[in-house]
């Protein structure tokens, strides 16, 4: 979300009370990152290598990275989104306030090389960091997975992309 008057973000969420029955939203745009800079996020497969692009039902920005492009009976965003192993999270954020008496030149760069590689040159008084977390998706997959090998369902008690 954007702060108002100033094109400063921050990222937010949202609490909703019963999501599947009732979708009451109790509290809506809760501030609990400030001064967000940079946000990534960059899916692998089980191997290590990059997904591109990812997505359930894929809008202007993945059909540009080719999902349109069909893998089966799923378009390739689709195809890509059952191959997802891990999840790499960058999250850089500056200072509310200025903390540096003069300018400095800083560089930051979110995940070197790869497609997603992210670089990013600053020239001022703010102070930022970078925090980096790698996630993997085993309890986050759809309830019905693909194995890869097989084209069989995985059931609940088979493992999920070892």
């Amino acid at each position: 979300m954007k702060y108002q008057n100033s094109n400063k973000m921050y990222l937010a969420r949202e609490v909703v009370m019963n999501p599947v029955t009732v979708g009451t939203v109790i509290y809506d745009n809760i501030e609990f990152v400030p001064n967000i800079v940079d946000f990534q996020v960059v899916f692998k497969d089980k191997d290590g290598n990059e997904l591109y692009p990812v997505c359930d039902y894929c809008g202007p920005v993945e059909n540009s990275q080719g999902s349109g492009t069909m893998v089966g009976s799923y378009n390739k965003g689709q195809a890509n989104m059952k191959k997802v192993h891990t999840a790499e999270i960058y999250l850089t954020i500056q200072s509310a306030q200025e903390v540096f008496t003069s300018n400095k030149a800083i560089r930051i760069t979110n995940h070197e090389g790869g497609n997603y590689g992210n670089t990013q040159n600053f020239n001022d008084k703010y102070y930022r960091e970078t925090f980096f977390v790698s996630v993997h998706t085993r309890n986050l997959a759809k309830p019905i997975a693909i194995a890869e090998t097989t084209g069989e369902s995985i059931g609940q008690t088979s493992s999920y992309n070892k």
